[in-house]
């Protein structure tokens, strides 16, 4: 039974490196890239496949669809669960530029993104010298009172 529910679902909707999933119920977003050459079988995803992988850079795509999940959150129809229909994926227009300027779009968020990590970094080390600083600081401060 499960094979044959596996092949009736891939022969509609196969899944290969480079294609893009991306959540339809509930958690509206989330998409990653496929980076495997397991065979499996998905559903209740949408699945991002590509009309010229030669003129597509799958990072660019990830980054587009991060990047507009909450307007389509907000978009979706349903009560208690939320959903985005392959009709609404299917005719969701979205820019795509020349694959140079995919490319250079991508490695820059990668630079811009590789400076807020160490931006973050530099405040977390910052906040544990301030604490550490107030610990010293208060541990002083009650000794001079009993000194």
């Amino acid at each position: 039974m499960g094979s044959t529910f596996h092949r009736q679902i891939s022969a509609r909707s196969r899944v290969d490196r480079g294609d893009i999933l991306f959540a339809m119920i509930g958690s509206i977003g989330n998409p990653v890239i496929v980076d495997t050459d397991r065979e499996f079988s998905i559903k209740n995803l949408a699945l991002f496949k590509y009309y010229s992988a030669a003129d597509s850079e799958p990072r660019f795509l990830l980054l587009y669809l991060n990047l507009v999940a909450e307007e389509m959150k907000a978009k979706a129809a349903g009560g208690v669960q939320s959903f985005v229909s392959l009709g609404f994926l299917r005719n969701y227009i979205f820019p795509l530029p020349p694959l140079p300027e995919q490319r250079r779009i991508v490695a820059r968020v990668a630079e811009l993104m590789a400076l807020v990590d160490a931006l973050e970094a530099h405040i977390t080390d910052s906040r544990a010298t301030a604490a550490n600083l107030l610990s010293a600081l208060v541990a002083e401060l009650t000794q001079c009172r009993r000194g």
